[in-house]
Parts: structure tokens; C-alpha cells; sequence
């Protein structure tokens, strides 16, 4: 781990951590050659050399769909991929002012308005990855940053009062194909279950749960419970007075029969 006040590459000055996972850290630092400017700097320790290759293929990813994207709106800008290092991997981005999208919504579902912007982004980034040949297979508010409005950063938990959306996690992102791919399970579609092909209704499927979530402030169930199959019918389960428009919508993404569903995002 690096500590506070460590300067990277003599130009990424470490502030604090930001985040822990099960084989990296995220640093919160300062960019000395751009005025301070925030950055996050994603340490990937080498112990596993398939970790290391598989953040530095994501990043690549990402950095890719930045430069293709004409808004540069909805991706963090990979400032540098640093590989110098015997024992880690360094990936520096743009800082995300923000929180996932997952902890907002414990806090309950979001108003109309708000869910229904976030639906439209959300399908404007998918309908963007379709369009580059690939398919997501894991979209999930976890995966999703809302971006404070700096005038209401002390205002934490109401998602209202947040701006556009950020998506940060692309580790799942492939091409069409069929097998056994880890998937998130209460977001999960039937053939990511039984192990069939995925395409780009897997993704609308992932989309109607995540909706799910923001419009009903519970998390769907998950696919499967003790091994069996677990219908759409019962994972998700509207109460008395949604709006029946959107829960048309949400319950014909969640179709299990994909030519049921949505023909693409847009």
C-alpha cells in the first residue's frame, strides 16, 4: 500500500484511501502537472498475474469508449495505465465526486423524475457498448457513480439533488457469446443461469431489474435459490399503486423469454 503524502511517478500525490477490494486499492490523489486536479489511482497488486492483465484490459476498455464517446459524458477519463512496477499495477483516472448508485438506494427508491432520467442514461450507455460490438452482462447500481451537484455536496442521500451518472465497473464487458460467466444474481437474467447465449437483450434484461430497484427501493431476488430457477413473476413484484406504465415497462425487460423483450436499448 502507498501512503499518505507518497508522490507516483513524481506527479500523483497520495491523499488518502478511497476504497478496498479483494486485490486492489483505491487511492484518492492529487495531480501535481495539472494544478491538483482530483485523481484516483487504482493500485492492482501483481500476486495474481491475471488480475493485474484484467484491470489493465478493462482499463484499456475504458479509456477506448472514452475517446469514442463525442460527449465524453458517461465514461472516467484513464489518465495513465502505469506498469513499472514489479509488485503492482497503477491505473490513474479522473476522480468521481460521487456515490454508487447501491447506497443511495438504500435510503428507498428514487422519485419518477430522477428514475426515469437515470433509465434513459443508463440505456443511452448500453445502446453505446451494443453499438461497439459488445455486451455489458453485468449492469447494476453498484457498477453506477452519481456525480454530486457541487452546490449540494453536504446533501448525501437524496439522489434528486445528484447530477449525471458515471459508470465505472466493465470487467464483465464481451462479445456474444455462451458459457459460464459470473453474473450478479439478483440482477441476472434466466439464460445467464442455465448458461446459454448472451446477447444484447441479456443487457435489456440486467436494465428492467436495475429499474426495478430504483423505481420500488428493493432489490429483486436473485435467479436462483438452493440451485433452482427462480421465475420473473416472483423476483419482481409490484405494490398497489406503481405506475402502471412503468411497471409495463419494467416487467417487459424482465421477460423470461427474450424475444419478449425489448429489440435494443434505444
Amino acid at each position: 500500500m502507498l501512503n499518505k503524502g507518497f508522490v507516483l511517478e513524481n506527479r500523483y500525490k497520495i491523499v488518502n484511501v478511497a476504497g478496498k477490494g479483494g486485490t486492489s486499492v483505491v487511492y484518492r490523489a492529487v495531480d501535481l502537472k495539472a494544478n491538483n486536479a482530483p485523481r484516483a489511482v487504482k493500485e492492482v497488486m501483481k500476486t495474481n498475474g491475471t488480475d493485474a492483465y484484467n484491470a489493465r484490459q478493462e482499463s484499456l476498455l475504458i479509456k477506448e469508449f472514452y475517446e469514442k464517446d463525442a460527449k465524453n459524458s458517461f465514461f472516467p477519463n484513464i489518465i495513465e495505465i502505469i506498469d513499472n512496477y514489479p509488485d503492482a499495477l497503477y491505473i490513474v483516472q479522473d476522480y468521481i465526486n460521487g456515490v454508487s448508485m447501491e447506497k443511495l438506494l438504500a435510503y428507498g427508491p428514487f422519485r419518477h423524475k430522477t428514475m426515469l432520467r437515470y433509465s434513459k442514461d443508463i440505456c443511452r450507455v448500453m445502446s453505446f457498448i451494443h453499438k461497439c460490438g459488445l455486451i455489458h452482462s453485468d449492469m447494476k447500481p453498484d457498477n453506477i457513480m452519481v456525480v454530486r451537484n457541487e452546490e449540494d455536496f453536504e446533501n448525501s442521500r437524496r439522489p434528486d439533488k445528484y447530477g449525471k451518472l458515471k459508470f465505472i465497473d466493465f470487467g464483465s464487458v464481451i462479445e456474444r457469446r455462451s458459457g459460464a460467466f459470473a453474473y450478479t444474481p439478483a440482477y441476472a437474467a434466466p439464460e445467464q443461469f442455465y448458461e446459454q447465449e448472451l446477447d444484447e437483450r441479456t443487457d435489456i434484461f440486467n436494465i428492467g431489474a436495475t429499474m426495478y430497484h430504483m423505481l420500488t427501493g428493493k432489490k429483486p431476488k436473485n435467479v436462483s435459490a438452493n440451485g433452482e430457477f427462480v421465475s420473473s413473476a416472483e423476483r419482481f413484484v409490484f405494490d398497489k399503486g406503481t405506475n402502471a406504465g412503468l411497471a409495463r415497462i419494467i416487467r417487459k425487460c424482465v421477460s423470461e423469454d427474450k424475444t419478449k423483450r425489448y429489440r435494443s436499448c434505444d
